[in-house]
């Protein structure tokens, strides 16, 4: 709290006999003191309303915080499936590639016929396209991480890239 003391001198104070006179100091220095009883709930409402938008703030701030924890330990569990699932998919291929040379070694022993090959051949390409989008999921999921991180896409990145060569701010 701060209190301002200030003295007025008037007319009646310029003469010598009136200038050290205890009724014109006490009428300026009850002046000073009685301001700031008026405005005293005026600057409480401001501090309670300050506190309060501090309060809010942080609140939203630790929400923020938590959200951003969230969908970082959802990537993560994601990525973690994503490992499985590559490694599922990576012994599917192995095995479909492996069927696959039996196949064609019994096709040329005159074992089996060509739609037992073929069907190996369907197989196998099912595995590398499993493979391939398990791949795909990985990485796209390890681009989330990074977003989720505090990261920026790279086609933003790329493109405020080229907007700093060009000389334009990048619209957001």
């Amino acid at each position: 709290m701060r209190l301002n003391i200030t003295g007025y001198l008037d007319q009646q104070a310029l003469t010598p006999a009136k200038l050290f006179d205890p009724a014109s100091f006490i009428w300026s220095v009850a002046a000073g003191l009685t301001a700031p009883i008026f405005t005293g709930g005026t600057l409480e409402a401001e501090k309670r309303a300050a506190v309060d938008a501090f309060k809010a703030s942080a609140a939203d701030y630790q929400q923020t915080v938590l959200v951003s924890f969230e969908q970082v330990a959802d990537v993560l569990q994601a990525l973690g499936h994503d490992a499985e699932l590559l490694r599922t998919e990576r012994r599917a291929l192995d095995t479909a590639s492996a069927s696959l040379v039996l196949q064609r070694k019994s096709y040329a022993g005159g074992n089996t016929g060509i739609l037992s090959v073929l069907d190996a051949e369907r197989q196998y390409q099912q595995a590398r396209l499993g493979y391939v989008r398990a791949e795909a999921q990985r990485y796209q999921d390890t681009v989330q991480l990074m977003i989720a991180l505090g990261g920026t896409p790279w086609d933003k990145a790329r493109e405020e890239q080229r907007a700093k060569a060009m000389g334009v701010a990048a619209e957001k």
